[in-house]
């Protein structure tokens, strides 16, 4: 089964971030400190940020590239993972929205030097979609239900022979009965 909130969270954070690295690589190769009103992506005045430095641009975009990297590894872990709880889906998760908080709060310290008022405004946005887009896939993560009732079932059933097994080979090495249920005649 298909998460549906993380596929369409991971999508629209892989494409922000990629879209914003795009921008910040033009603007570093190309000079265009405007690149980033080209995107109308809602962080007004970034274009200001990167203006004076191409070797900020190009780390802004190395920094977006990643994010963007790890939302298209999230994305397709979760749809590869059909439904199935796992710790790994869960680590992914934990690592792909620490790095975009990371990058976001690169945006804040870019900002204080060139402070402007909107610029704050929309990175804390942006932030809280963040930190609430986490939340919703961490929500559709534990309540996903698990398939594995039958597999649950196949090990209690392994351990049970096993002990069994045991109980056995413990009562034909000391030559006692065999501890269990007996049988009345």
């Amino acid at each position: 089964m298909i998460r549906i909130l993380t596929f369409s969270l991971s999508l629209y954070w892989l494409a922000f971030f990629g879209s914003h690295a795009v921008a910040a690589l033009m603007a570093s190769q190309y000079g265009l400190p405007s690149a980033f009103s080209l995107l109308n992506s809602g962080f007004p005045g970034v274009g200001q940020l990167v203006a004076g430095s191409p070797a900020v641009s190009l780390g802004f975009a190395c920094l977006f590239f990643l994010a963007a990297a790890m939302f298209l590894w999230m994305l397709l872990a979760s749809l590869l993972s059909k439904g199935e709880r796992s710790g790994q889906f869960q680590s992914i998760a934990n690592h792909t929205t620490s790095l975009a908080g990371i990058a976001l709060a690169f945006m804040f310290v870019a900002a204080t030097f060139n402070p402007s008022a909107e610029l704050f405004q929309s990175i804390s946005l942006h932030v809280a979609g963040l930190a609430g887009s986490y939340a919703a896939i961490s929500v559709e993560f534990l309540t996903q239900p698990s398939d594995n009732k039958d597999g649950e079932m196949a090990d209690l059933a392994r351990v049970k022979a096993l002990q069994a097994t045991h109980s056995a080979l413990l009562s034909r090495i000391s030559g006692r009965e065999p501890a269990g249920p007996k049988e009345f005649g």
